[in-house]
């Protein structure tokens, strides 16, 4: 499937029926992400801790961003794919569950994501914020698609 004429986005949230304890501390530990609020270090180790739960190894051997919102895949917009945490300044107090990672295929087109690939991010990225939680099972990801064509 051509994801070119789709906007695309990872989401997580931590289940609503999840203990408040665990509510608190996922919306605090989503908006330190969301607001490069952890070190450069914790972020590293969070994202390695995601490549090491993939299974693609196109997944395992993504670079590390060089940006001040992280994430993965190469640092040229122009020729890499990469996912970046959504960083949006009016939402650094927000207390919705939602975490985002945006998705971008490079500017030209050389470089794709897959649905195979995402979905398995979407598997790594659950997994590691399920360890963050100290509790199996309580995210949830999804891949949305938001269609940019209008007819």
């Amino acid at each position: 499937m051509d994801l070119s004429n789709f906007a695309v986005k990872l989401e997580f949230n931590i289940e609503k029926i999840a203990p408040i304890k665990y509510q608190e501390k996922w919306i605090k530990f989503k908006n330190n992400i969301q607001m490069a609020d952890i070190t450069t270090e914790d972020r590293n180790n969070l994202l390695l801790s995601v490549k090491n739960y993939c299974k693609l190894e196109i997944n395992k051997n993504l670079p590390i961003l060089d940006r001040t919102e992280g994430g993965l895949g190469g640092n040229s917009n122009i020729h890499d794919k990469q996912l970046r945490f959504y960083f949006d300044l009016a939402d650094w107090n927000n207390k919705n569950n939602v975490l985002i990672i945006d998705i971008f295929n490079s500017d030209n087109n050389s470089d794709k994501w897959t649905l195979g690939e995402l979905s398995d991010l979407v598997n790594a990225f659950t997994k590691t914020f399920s360890d963050y939680m100290e509790e199996e099972n309580c995210i949830e990801g999804k891949i949305t698609l938001i269609n940019k064509i209008i007819n």
